[in-house]
């Protein structure tokens, strides 16, 4: 006989479906299992009134499963279910309300909230499975190079934190800068200098630049100038390995032990000192970024003396990098006797022309220019009386530049 299909619901409750979380559960010994269904008959709660625990006994175990919790079939939350019941005398089917119930053993003494449902695998992850076991060599391949390439959520977390903390340090930096007003007299910037001396000799002191102490301590690094031979200046040019105002003058030095000593000590600083300056940002940041042979109490001193400290780092800000070319700038004023030739200090300092010409002038300097085999030579001396500049022009032009 045909099944004729009612769309006639049941108007009673809905009827319970189950499925095991082990499989099928066989029945021995003419033992079937024993199902009821518990329910809250006088909730008026609408969130609880129709939760419902089913209950499968049998003389080995027992099972429970729930419509609500963690541990519901997925299906009560996403689809509705319905099952028919086929009626033989009648020859129809009724369509009914089913509840579905996944059933899990019960141990006593154990909440079965403890027992969770396995992870469902997605669709990526069961092909993953396939092309692991039947796949090619080549589908193999890719699949350990996705694999690899796949972003772990710790070290994304991990990552994530150190550019944070970064960019923490960054601002802190940046407020540091912001904060810091510079001295509108300028003495933080230049030298000391004594504007009332009555000999160009006084104004400047090699003692405040370079102290007996420091002296000492370069004696061992100034060697290399000391005892310099032609054929090494000679090697020296050619890889440009030091600036080029400190190799013309290591050209010329003096015969006497005491005055070479002397002037072999302030190349030496000087070539640390230009190094400094040349340093980007991003190097000074580095664990040791002075030149390898650097003493360490000028290490000290350089970074006491031209950077601020930051959160585990060190930095430069543009007033400290001013002060690091004044100083360098009186160092060679005093090489050179307050007569100091441009060309080559621009050139290693990477300076503008008129860059350069208002450092010197903000050091009390007057600019006077030559010509030399056709050629604009532009030399810097220090004559009294002296002639300041009324505004910091040092730190006039450090503002518009930087």
């Amino acid at each position: 006989m045909a099944a004729v299909l009612d769309t006639e619901r049941l108007k009673s409750r809905k009827i319970p479906l189950c499925k095991f979380m082990n499989g099928k559960v066989k029945e021995d010994n003419g033992h079937k299992l024993s199902c009821r269904v518990l329910h809250r008959s006088s909730n008026t709660d609408l969130k609880t009134k129709d939760q419902m625990i089913m209950v499968s006994e049998s003389p080995d175990m027992a099972y429970v499963g729930k419509n609500f919790g963690r541990n519901r079939c997925h299906s009560n939350h996403t689809m509705k279910s319905y099952v028919g019941v086929y009626d033989e005398s009648t020859g129809k089917m009724r369509i009914c309300d089913a509840e579905l119930f996944h059933m899990m053993p019960y141990i006593p003494g154990r909440d079965d909230e403890d027992f969770t449902l396995p992870k469902e695998q997605n669709y990526v992850e069961k092909l993953g499975m396939l092309t692991e076991a039947f796949g090619s060599k080549w589908k193999k391949s890719a699949l350990e190079k996705s694999q690899r390439n796949r972003v772990d959520a710790a070290t994304m977390k991990d990552h994530l934190a150190a550019d944070i903390d970064h960019g923490k340090e960054q601002v802190k930096i940046h407020q540091q800068q912001k904060q810091e007003k510079p001295s509108d007299t300028g003495l933080d910037v230049l030298p000391p200098c004594n504007k009332t001396a009555e000999n160009v000799e006084d104004v400047y002191n090699l003692s405040d630049i370079l102290s007996d102490i420091d002296m000492g301590s370069l004696q061992s690094a100034a060697a290399v100038f000391f005892d310099s031979t032609s054929e090494q200046l000679n090697e020296w040019r050619e890889n440009q390995t030091y600036p080029g105002y400190i190799l013309s003058h290591v050209s010329g030095m003096p015969l006497d032990p005491e005055l070479r000593w002397k002037r072999s000590k302030c190349l030496i600083y000087l070539h640390y000192m230009i190094h400094m300056y040349k340093l980007t940002p991003k190097q000074l940041k580095e664990k040791d970024p002075f030149v390898k042979d650097c003493p360490g109490l000028i290490k000290k001193k350089l970074r006491e003396n031209f950077t601020k400290e930051a959160v585990k780092t060190r930095y430069m800000p543009s007033r400290l990098k001013d002060r690091l070319a004044a100083y360098i700038l009186t160092l060679c004023l005093l090489i050179d006797e307050f007569n100091l030739e441009l060309g080559d200090i621009m050139k290693d300092m990477k300076l503008e022309r008129n860059r350069l010409f208002v450092m010197m002038k903000s050091l009390g300097c007057k600019i006077n220019k030559k010509v030399r085999n056709e050629e604009d030579i532009y030399i810097a001396r220090l004559k009294l009386p002296l002639d300041f500049p009324q505004k910091l022009l040092f730190k006039q032009s450090s503002s518009k530049k930087r």
